[in-house]
């Protein structure tokens, strides 16, 4: 059963494993939903990039399963659902190469999103810090 959900922003695009996977963190209250993009998106995502078309890029990213400021969750086991009451915390850090956001559930692994592009660093930073305060914390910075 498809739910909609109310989203305050976004993060993204990041990736994860090593660039081959590719997300967009959507900011909701209490709530901080992973969605995978396709291999298609991700690919035309990497030209785009390549070619400095930041614009196109983020354009890209956001159409689809997006009404406005509803994210329609389908329910899709290859989304990652980040409940506020089960952080651990999450974390902006920075790093050498792509800064990096880091989201850890209690008793769980660090799930690591890279910043492909370094100048959002500072927006992600102040995204998260006002969204989730109590979760929050920075590295490097």
């Amino acid at each position: 059963m498809s739910q909609k959900i109310k989203y305050a922003d976004i993060a993204g695009p990041v990736f994860s494993h090593g660039g081959l996977k590719n997300w967009n963190l959507f900011l909701s209250e209490g709530l901080v939903i992973a969605r995978p993009m396709g291999v298609w998106t991700s690919v035309k995502t990497g030209m785009y990039a390549a070619m400095g078309m930041k614009n196109a890029m983020n354009t890209l990213w956001t159409k689809t399963n997006v009404e406005g400021i509803v994210l329609i969750d389908s329910g899709d086991p290859g989304w990652r659902r980040y409940l506020l009451n089960d952080l651990e915390f999450i974390e902006v850090k920075k790093c050498h190469s792509a800064n990096e956001i880091r989201i850890k559930l209690k008793g769980l692994k660090i799930h690591i999103y890279g910043i492909g592009d370094r100048s959002q660093t500072n927006k992600y930073r102040t995204l998260f810090r006002n969204m989730y305060p109590e979760a929050y914390r920075e590295t490097g910075f």
